[in-house]
Formats: structure tokens, sequence, C-alpha cells
């Protein structure tokens, strides 16, 4: 799923504009709804503590969407699933180094999977007091977060990237180093758990666990 995403990002960052209207719309119709507290974006497997481009397009995009004042935070998401490098803490040294200020980046490191990288991110958002919240992602992959929002009642707005508008972004060759956001002793995912549970998981099966958990220590249940 993550070379087909990637593949997909490419062939519309080399010109592409099948995407392009629905995307404005989209991002007009959000960016009315601004400005937001935080701007949550997913993250991406990295193989070598690289950005790739799936990676520098998001963070990119979630760099101009801040300085043009559409949130006033940005929350980072992923922990470290394929690879030994957190997805999370990765993007946020980038955008730390392409000009985003500390202070307003935030990094959520337990999202496994896309809708865990929604639902942690929120979690987060709200334990800070956060209200209004908005997703960044590219355009294949916005419509499956959409979904999963749909899906587990997130109140979440979508300024999916335009390439279009990004292609017109100054860019440079941030460095960064990645050991900071690596993990020694890193074991992969798919050691970790067996296909099945990988599966669960990527379906959700975490996120409803916790709210199983969470209503029944509301309704003054024992939590196993």
């Amino acid at each position: 799923l993550c070379r087909i995403l990637l593949l997909a990002v490419l062939g519309l960052t080399s010109g592409c504009s099948l995407f392009h209207a629905s995307v404005t719309r989209g991002y007009r119709e959000a960016l009315a709804a601004g400005p937001y507290d935080a701007l949550v974006v997913p993250g991406f497997p990295s193989k070598n503590g690289r950005w790739n481009r799936v990676t520098k397009a998001r963070v990119y995009w979630s760099r101009d969407l801040f300085e043009k004042g559409v949130a006033h935070h940005i929350i980072y998401s992923g922990a470290a699933v394929q690879t030994p490098y957190v997805e999370g803490e990765l993007m946020a040294l980038y955008a730390r180094a392409i000009g985003v200020p500390p202070q307003v980046i935030l990094v959520e490191t337990n999202a496994l999977h896309s809708c865990e990288n929604l639902y942690y991110s929120y979690q987060l958002a709200r334990s800070l007091g956060f209200e209004k919240v908005a997703v960044v992602s590219d355009p294949l992959h916005t419509p499956h977060l959409r979904r999963v929002a749909r899906e587990f009642d997130l109140p979440l707005a979508f300024l999916p990237v335009d390439f279009v508008r990004l292609s017109q972004i100054p860019k440079g060759k941030p460095q960064v180093d990645s050991r900071a956001a690596y993990v020694e002793g890193f074991v992969p995912l798919k050691q970790r758990m067996t296909r099945q549970e990988i599966k669960w998981a990527s379906a959700g099966g975490r996120i409803r666990a916790e709210q199983a958990d969470r209503n029944r220590a509301n309704d003054g249940g024992e939590i196993p």
C-alpha cells in the first residue's frame, strides 16, 4: 500500500491534474471554516531517515498552511512501524529545518495505521483544549481518511495537498540528524504482530478497544 501511494503521489507531482479541481473545492471549503487550532499530518515510512516525496509534500504543505494563518499548531503523527524511524518525529525534524517554529510543533508517536493517525492526534488535540482540527495529506489518501473520520465520529476538516500550489512553494535541501528519530533495537510491526492482528489494528481494532474501555469506565465498570 505504501509503495502504491508513493507511486501515485509521484504521478501527481509529475503534472497529473485530474485531482486539481476537486482538491481546490475541498481546500476552499475547509479553508473557509478556519483558522484551525491544529493540523494533523499523518506519517509515511522512511527507509533511510530521509524524507521521501510523500512526506515532503505533506510537511511543506503544512508549513504553507501555517504561514498563511490557516492553523496555529501542527501535529506530526506516526510511530516507527515498518522502519526504525519514528514517522512523527522525523517529520517534526524536517518541519523545524524548513522554518516551522518549534513551539507550534506537536508529535504523536502511538499511531501504527492511518486510522490511528487521526484518532490519537485528535485525542492529543482535545487534551490540549483544541477544538478545530484539520488533516493534511495527499489527495489519494484523503478519501480514506474522510471515511475513517466518519466511522469514528471525529469532527475533522481536510486540507489535501494541492500539488499545483505546492509546486510554487519555495523549497530547499534541509539537513537533519535523523538519529533523533531512530529507534534502537527496532522490530518491524510485521514481527511484533501477526497478520491477523495487523489487519485488525489497521481496521481500527485498537481504537474500538480503547473506546469500549472508556465507555466501561464511564459507566462505572472495571477495565480489564
